[in-house]
Parts: C-alpha cells; sequence; structure tokens
C-alpha cells in the first residue's frame, strides 16, 4: 500500500511505533504480576530481591517455573559483592578523550549543544574541567537535567531508497554529555569489570569482535564441508 498523503503517513509512522515498542507487554515484566512488582524503573523491593536472589521464595507458581529460574540466575554473583562498587566519578581526562574520539558528525542533542560545540571547547582547559565537574555534580547527587529528559526520535530506512513504514531502524538522539555518561559507565567500566570477572556467558563475547565473527565463519564451512542441515536465528533490534 502506497501513502502519499502526509497526515495519513504520519498515522501510520505512530502506529507503528507503538506496536513496536509494545512488543514487550505480553512478556512477564511487560505487565502483570511481576511488572507490577518490578516497577518501570526496577528500583523497587522486588528489583533489590532480584540481585539478593530471592525474589523466587515470594514467586507466583501461576507463572512459568523457568521464570523463577531465571530470575535466580539473574542475582548478583559472589565474585562482584566482594569487589568494591565501580566509581562514577568522571575525571577530566576521560572527559577530554572520549569527547576527542567522539565523531563530529554523530548527531545528538535535542537541545542544540551540538557535539561539535563539546570538542571545540576541549582547547579552552577552564571550560572543559567546569563542564567535567557539572556532570560529576549532577552524578553524585542522583540530579536529572530537564534537557536530559527529552530525544528525538529518527527514522532510519533500512533498505536505502524503499522508505517502507515496517522497515524503518528507529533510534533516539539524547544529550551528548547523556550520552557520554551512559558510554563511559556501561560500554567502558561495566563491561571491563565483566570481563575482568568472567561473567559473560559462553554465547557473549564482551569487547571481542572477531571471534565470534570467526566461530560464524567456522561454523559455516564445516556445515558446508560435512553437507550437514544448519539453520541460524538472527535477531533484529
Amino acid at each position: 500500500m502506497t501513502i502519499l498523503d502526509q497526515n495519513q503517513f504520519e498515522n501510520a509512522i505512530l502506529l507503528y511505533s507503538q506496536e513496536h515498542y509494545q512488543q514487550a507487554w505480553i512478556t512477564p515484566f511487560g505487565h502483570g504480576h511481576l511488572a507490577a512488582l518490578i516497577g518501570k524503573s526496577g528500583l523497587t523491593d522486588a528489583g533489590t530481591q532480584i540481585l539478593q536472589g530471592t525474589l523466587f521464595e515470594v514467586f507466583d507458581e501461576d507463572l512459568f517455573p523457568e521464570l523463577a529460574t531465571f530470575l535466580v540466575e539473574l542475582a548478583t554473583p559472589e565474585e562482584i559483592k566482594a569487589l568494591p562498587p565501580i566509581s562514577h566519578k568522571i575525571t577530566i581526562e576521560e572527559w577530554n578523550k572520549g569527547f576527542w574520539q567522539w565523531r563530529e558528525t554523530t548527531s545528538t542533542s535535542p537541545s542544540g549543544c551540538h557535539l561539535g560545540i563539546y570538542k571545540a571547547l576541549l582547547s579552552n582547559k577552564a571550560i572543559s574541567e567546569n563542564l567535567c565537574e557539572m556532570l560529576n555534580i549532577v552524578i553524585r547527587l542522583k540530579l536529572i537535567p530537564t534537557r536530559w529528559c527529552k530525544a528525538i526520535s529518527v527514522l532510519i530506512e533500512k533498505d536505502p531508497g524503499s522508505p517502507c513504514v515496517n522497515r524503518l531502524r528507529m533510534i533516539h538522539l539524547f544529550e551528548a554529555d547523556y550520552n557520554f555518561f551512559l558510554k563511559l559507565m556501561w560500554a567502558s567500566r561495566l563491561v571491563h569489570r565483566w570481563e575482568d570477572t568472567d561473567q559473560f556467558g559462553i554465547q557473549q563475547y564482551g569487547l571481542s569482535a572477531l571471534d565470534p565473527s570467526m566461530l560464524k565463519r567456522l561454523t559455516y564451512d564445516l556445515s558446508r564441508i560435512l553437507r550437514s542441515n544448519l539453520g541460524m536465528l538472527r535477531q533484529n533490534y
């Protein structure tokens, strides 16, 4: 079906977006008993019990028993508990390195404070130190800047030249400093902690991108040589 009317096209995109972002609703954590216990943020007593591995003690028997096993496996490992918490403090060296290596063409910041502004200010040591300290204050006091609460949803064609509504990849543009904080904490410090304590599963490779690619190639080659059937499951996000 070809849609040329602007209003119809916008309505189609909104409908598709609602369906896309509500796919998890049918899951145990999307609605029902567990969803009410966990809440939207997970910062509840039930969320703490999951980390402690004790939520299964009050598990609803009407749900799948496999889910109880899954919840138990989400508990914080003992080797992680024995380590000091990951530091939230951002050093000026990390600030400078993070923004220096960030490609300026990256789209960010609905507020208009473009990534290029942060990169240009790196030449001024005093301003960069002040910006870094402001971010540390926000983190330390658990504040939420208003501009962090806004995002721009961008739709990118998965198939260039074919703008089918159901073939649009949705990404959200956040503020540059907020994105920097997430990258540093999750993609760097947390991942390194997992690597150092060997917490990744056998199907995960952490910081390594070559290993899974090589194993996938070897799997294909072995299947071809042995003339055996092979099925691969690809999951799109």
